[in-house]
């Protein structure tokens, strides 16, 4: 007798099946070029051999970014912007995109 063939409940979205995780330096580099960011924070980072890729952190279902807004940056704006970049390189992932600060203009 043949037992029934075992269902699964759907995985929720982990990205790619891919071994290799998303690169951090293509992930910042997306980051950096929405024109409602100041920079990456330094809030938390991804380590890798002899350096630091600061402002991004990529687990195995999520990408996550830390950013400092341009003062004049709407916040959905921006997060909508960089989540489009970065969706582009993330492998699948879900995208957070956390504002950690506010660059404040000097006056001149």
């Amino acid at each position: 007798m043949t037992s029934p063939p075992r269902t699964t409940p759907a995985a929720p979205n982990r990205g790619s099946n891919s071994p290799v995780p998303p690169d951090a330096d293509a992930i910042a580099a997306a980051v950096v070029q929405s024109p409602f960011v100041a920079a990456l924070s330094s809030g938390i980072e991804t380590y890798l051999p002899g350096r630091r890729v600061a402002g991004v952190r990529i687990g195995p279902d999520e990408v996550e970014v830390h950013v400092v807004a341009r003062w004049d940056s709407a916040v959905p704006d921006l997060a909508a912007d960089v989540r489009r970049a970065v969706s582009a390189v993330a492998d699948g992932r879900r995208v957070a995109v956390h504002v950690d600060d506010i660059e404040i203009p000097t006056p001149t």
